[in-house]
């Protein structure tokens, strides 16, 4: 008989912070819910979008984070109850990482 563990998928979240608000802030309370593992911020970010006026550039601080997928819907609700429901947030798998990592991201975040 072969016994499987089933691990946690782990994922990158990327937040697209509008410039007003304070990424360092975002991301210290962040770690202190234990909500993540590590993030990286990219200040002054332009973002550009077709509407339906043409093309529209905007600035964001865009937080790159790793944390357990688990977490995206408790990360979210505490992005949008700090920030509200309009701040862009979209996750993307990470399939696959060496042992340090996997262990580094299990180990700081909320079981």
């Amino acid at each position: 008989m072969v016994n499987f563990v089933k691990k946690t998928m782990m994922v990158n979240v990327l937040i697209y912070l509008n410039t007003d608000f304070d990424p360092y802030q975002l991301v210290e309370k962040l770690f202190e819910e234990k909500l993540i593992a590590k993030a990286t911020i990219d200040l002054d970010n332009k973002s550009y979008q077709m509407e339906e006026d043409g093309l529209v550039i905007r600035h964001y601080n865009v937080l790159t984070l790793q944390t357990r997928s688990l977490l995206f819907t408790k990360l979210e609700q505490f992005v949008e109850k700090s920030f509200g429901s309009n701040i862009p947030i979209y996750s993307l798998p990470i399939t696959q990482s060496n042992s340090w990592f996997d262990n580094y991201v299990r180990n700081q975040t909320k079981k």
